[in-house]
């Protein structure tokens, strides 16, 4: 009997730690989705305001950001 219940633990414990890896995969996976329709929509954004402004003030709103930035 004693063997049956640190095998069913042995067991148990696994599958718990299967489980942490899927729930860590999944939220990786997430992260990298927002990251990429954060970049996307920022794209889009960058796209738009560079068809509406003009190319001098284009020139030095990312001149200020650059300087801003690093």
């Amino acid at each position: 009997m004693p063997y049956d219940w640190f095998a069913a633990e042995r067991l148990a414990l696994e599958q718990h730690r299967l489980l942490q890896a899927a729930a860590e995969r999944r939220r990786r996976l997430g992260a990298q989705l927002q990251e990429a329709r954060v970049r996307r929509e920022l794209e889009r954004t960058l796209s738009r305001a560079m068809k509406a402004l003009p190319r001098e003030e284009l020139q030095a709103l990312v001149g200020r950001t650059l300087r801003a930035t690093g």
